[in-house]
């Protein structure tokens, strides 16, 4: 949502966070939002398999996989707490919005 640390990753990379506008700070998108308005690109948050949650659950939902939207990967650990490692994510996510986004969006 609008106002975290992965709203301004996002932001920095070129995107604009879909989320921000439908769900304050760390709320959610509607499953049927995401499915009647899809966004360009999906951006989902990597975890290690060893920390299963029902939120990474959600993703493997048949409504989920039918949504055409590109998926790009942001490390977890990039975005919980401001660090290098966030200025890095971002700058990947920027190089990956480059070459994906151009087959998207003549």
């Amino acid at each position: 949502g609008a106002g975290t640390l992965t709203d301004a990753v996002l932001r920095s990379a070129g995107f604009a966070n879909a989320a921000g506008s439908v769900a304050g700070g760390y709320g959610f998108v509607p499953l049927e939002q995401l499915a009647a308005r899809p966004p360009d690109a999906l951006i989902v948050e990597t975890v290690p398999q060893r920390y299963p949650s029902l939120a990474h659950a959600l993703l493997r939902h048949p409504a989920v996989a039918a949504v055409p939207s590109t998926r790009l990967d942001l490390e977890r650990a990039a975005v919980t707490c401001g660090t290098p490692a966030t200025a890095e994510a971002a700058a990947r996510l920027a190089i990956r919005r480059q070459q994906t986004m151009a087959t998207v969006r003549p």
